[in-house]
Order: structure tokens, then sequence, then C-alpha cells
């Protein structure tokens, strides 16, 4: 019996010391310690977030098509704006649309004036071959 107390004596002040004045320090490097936590939770939750939309925004965006397009065959802005009017014109839902068929092209060009014909046609045998 004399043992089991001689145990007890020893976890008898173990909470002592959140009793003393530096109680609040205690509790506020506690505190402390849980906001950096949460704010490394929330920085790569952010992070994983934003890499997720960007990479469906690649995957699933038309107008990225376009620009990764118009890049690729090197076209300047005003034959880009061309293409963009053009694909107004015919109400399409992408613009993209214009480099795989090349069936629209002449559809396009019947009512436009004479100057942005010939640089539809132009434009065309340059993107189309």
């Amino acid at each position: 019996m004399i043992c089991l107390l001689a145990e007890r004596s020893t976890f008898l002040h173990v909470g002592d010391r959140f009793r003393e004045a530096n109680a609040l320090s205690t509790l506020l490097g506690a505190g402390a310690v849980v906001l950096a936590i949460a704010a490394v939770g929330l920085t790569v939750w952010l992070w994983t977030y934003r890499s997720r939309r960007l990479a469906e925004y690649r995957v699933n965006a038309p107008r990225a098509l376009f620009d990764e397009l118009c890049r690729g065959h090197g076209l300047r802005w005003s034959e880009r704006r061309l293409l963009q009017q053009l694909a107004v014109r015919l109400k399409l839902d992408h613009e993209a649309r214009l480099f795989l068929e090349p069936e629209l092209w002449q559809s396009a060009a019947a009512h436009l004036p004479p100057a942005q014909k010939i640089r539809t046609a132009e434009l065309q045998r340059r993107l189309l071959g």
C-alpha cells in the first residue's frame, strides 16, 4: 500500500503548471501552433484547388484551344481578329472550329467586303493549305 501512495504523489501535481501565472502563455503558445497548422493546411488546399482548376481550364477550354492554334500557326493580332469576326458572323459556338471545318470558310466569305474576302482567302490558304 505504501508503494501505491508514493506513485500517487507523482501525479498529484501534474496540472499545477496550468494554474500558475504562465498558464496564459502556455495557452497562447498552443493557440499559435494550432493557427500555424491551420494556415499550412489552408495554403496546401488552396494550391491544390487552383492547380486542378487550371488543369481543367487547359483541358476543357475552347478559347484556350483557339489561342494555342493561333500561336502555333504564328498568326498576328489582326489575323486572330479576322478569325473571331468570321466566327461571330457564322454564329459559331467555338472559334477553333474554323481550323477544323474548311467548309465554314466559304459560307463566311460570301457576305464579306472585297478587301476582307482577299484577306480571308489568303488566311485560309495559309492555315488549311
